[in-house]
């Protein structure tokens, strides 16, 4: 999860939690400049908040797991630090509506988490105020009036004893409520809630934005994770990232090509116990591409096909390439076993000259092409369940690393005699 490199509050001088020594920010106090008080809070709260966007738009850009609901939180916290220093505030309390899901936030005097429950019943009970505010100066009567009510038992089980609580909204859509508590009843005054009012649109519009900021930068992180996965992690990172038609030739590969024999024939346990064991078998080969320096590039059905030396750096791709399909091999025997099904691999590795580039429109993909392919493939496809068939080229790639024994002249579907070997079991 990404964290911000600086706390936000800290954007606009506001304290940050936890500090015992801290001093409220000095906003002109005073019941009579509640409204350009506020105003100026809000005015800051916007210029935060675009610096914030810029900061999680980079984090979610360089594919990180990016929180769109840090925005809003900040906002919260920096109105609620506000109003504490300007009215009674023990308790701040933020119910909203975010994408037709009801979040809440909420702060105690000492800045820790307070209950969310504190205004659950109020959107539950649809209350609006119409263009006003509710005061509520005396809660025990409340409470005596209204026994159902968990929000207000809440309140004072906590040593609350007035509230006052507003409704928000932004261009005719309800946001949600702003309700505020103090410990000492009648502890709210009709101008502090009517200059809460005068300025509950522009705090509105704040948040809403903030919303609308937190939905951006959270989408474009899913995408550039999304990306990600769809591309080697080297053009991942290229700015601006590559888009289709995007191509590179490499002189040199060695390519995988991985088939589960008598897989689609191993489904007594049904379709979906079938499809959990290649998933198995897939996240463990990838485990092993990883491992070995290999990138895999996909897999249709029950065949799986990745390629090493890719990036251009590496002479050892043909060792790499061979380490990866040994560990196929192990690694199939093993789930065969721990699920007691009939499935074996057969694998086909070939060096050679090959082009990689990405293709697709609105579903984009990373695939590779040329002679090292088809020579793996139909290396596999007249290969030996259990076993590794390697071309000429691969072979003596790692000649000395691995005990191969030769098969002569092998005749190929499509590309006629060539000579092949076996890894040896």
């Amino acid at each position: 999860m990404h964290q911000l490199a600086t706390p936000l509050l800290s954007l606009v001088g506001a304290r940050p939690q936890g500090d015992a020594n801290r001093e409220e920010p000095d906003l002109g106090g005073g019941t009579g400049g509640l409204g350009v008080s506020f105003s100026r809070v809000l005015d800051e709260m916007m210029t935060a908040m675009g610096a914030s966007f810029d900061e999680l738009d980079h984090a979610a850009a360089s594919g990180g797991a990016v929180r769109g609901s840090l925005v809003l939180d900040d906002m919260c916290e920096r109105f609620a630090l506000a109003l504490r220093a300007l009215i009674p505030a023990d308790l701040v309390h933020f119910t909203l509506l975010v994408d037709d899901k009801t979040q809440r936030w909420g702060r105690d005097e000492s800045g820790g988490d307070a209950p969310v429950e504190l205004v659950e019943d109020v959107l539950a009970r649809g209350e609006a105020h119409g263009d006003g505010a509710r005061v509520m100066n005396d809660l025990e009567f409340q409470l005596a009036t209204r026994p159902s009510s968990d929000g207000l038992r809440l309140m004072l089980a906590l040593g609350m004893r007035s509230s006052l609580s507003v409704s928000l909204s932004h261009l005719g859509r309800p946001l949600g409520v702003l309700r505020v508590a103090a410990r000492q009843a009648h502890a709210y005054t009709p101008d502090q809630a009517a200059q809460l009012v005068e300025v509950r649109d522009s705090l509105a519009a704040v948040l809403d934005r903030a919303m609308w900021i937190g939905r951006v930068v959270e989408a474009r992180s899913q995408g550039e994770q999304v990306r990600r996965t769809l591309l080697p992690e080297r053009l991942a990172q290229l700015q601006p990232p590559p888009e289709a038609g995007f191509a590179s030739w490499h002189a040199a590969v060695s390519v995988v090509v991985a088939n589960l024999v008598d897989f689609s024939a191993a489904g007594g346990g049904g379709a979906w116990n079938l499809v959990g064991v290649l998933s198995e078998i897939f996240e463990r080969f990838d485990e092993a591409c990883a491992l070995n320096g290999v990138e895999r590039i996909k897999s249709v059905g029950d065949l799986y096909l990745a390629v090493a030396g890719l990036d251009g750096e590496s002479a050892d791709h043909a060792l790499r390439a061979v380490q990866a399909s040994r560990a196929m091999v192990e690694i199939v025997d093993q789930i065969a076993k721990k699920h007691q099904l009939p499935i074996r691999v057969q694998v086909g590795v070939a060096t050679g000259p090959g082009v990689s580039g990405i293709v697709g429109g609105r579903r984009i993909s990373f695939d590779v092409w040329g002679e090292a392919v088809s020579l793996a493939g139909k290396l596999e496809a007249h290969g030996i369940p259990g076993r590794v068939q390697l071309c000429e080229k691969t072979a003596r790639g790692i000649a000395g690393r691995f005990l191969m024994e030769s098969r002569g002249v092998v005749r190929l579907s499509g590309v006629g005699a060539v000579r092949a070997w076996l890894l040896s079991a």
